[in-house]
C-alpha cells in the first residue's frame, strides 16, 4: 500500500497525543480544480463573487493499493465530475501552531 502526496506541499502527519511528527510526506505534484469566479454582487465598493469549481487537473487516474492525498476542493470537484474517491485522502484533525496556522493533521478522512 502506498499515500502519495497530491497537495503541492508537505503533510505532516501527528501522532494522535504530543507534537511529535509521525511521518511527512513530501509533494508528489499538485492536483487542483479549476476554479471560476463569477460576479455576483458588490458591497461597499467590494465585489462578491460566486465561485464555481470545475474539472480537476493533475490528478492520477485510481490504482490498486495507492492512496492519494489532496485537499477538500479537489475531492468535491473529482466526486462532481464522476471520479470515483475511494482512493482520495483528505487532511483531517488540524494541528495548530502557537499563532493558530495549520502545521498538519492527526488522521484522513474521505468523502
Amino acid at each position: 500500500m502506498t499515500i502519495r502526496n497530491y497537495t503541492g506541499h508537505p503533510v505532516y502527519v501527528f501522532y494522535e497525543e504530543g507534537d511529535v511528527v509521525r511521518i511527512i510526506f513530501h509533494s508528489d505534484g499538485e492536483a487542483r480544480a479549476r476554479q471560476t469566479d463569477v460576479p455576483v454582487d458588490e458591497i461597499l465598493g467590494i465585489s462578491v463573487v460566486k465561485t464555481e469549481f470545475g474539472e480537476v487537473v493533475g490528478l492520477p487516474e485510481p490504482r490498486r493499493d495507492v492512496y492519494l492525498i489532496v485537499s477538500f476542493i479537489t475531492a468535491r470537484a473529482a466526486l462532481a465530475h464522476g471520479r470515483t474517491t475511494a482512493d482520495l485522502l483528505i487532511p483531517s484533525k488540524p494541528v495548530r501552531d502557537g499563532q493558530n496556522r495549520v502545521i498538519g493533521c492527526r488522521a484522513f478522512a474521505r468523502i
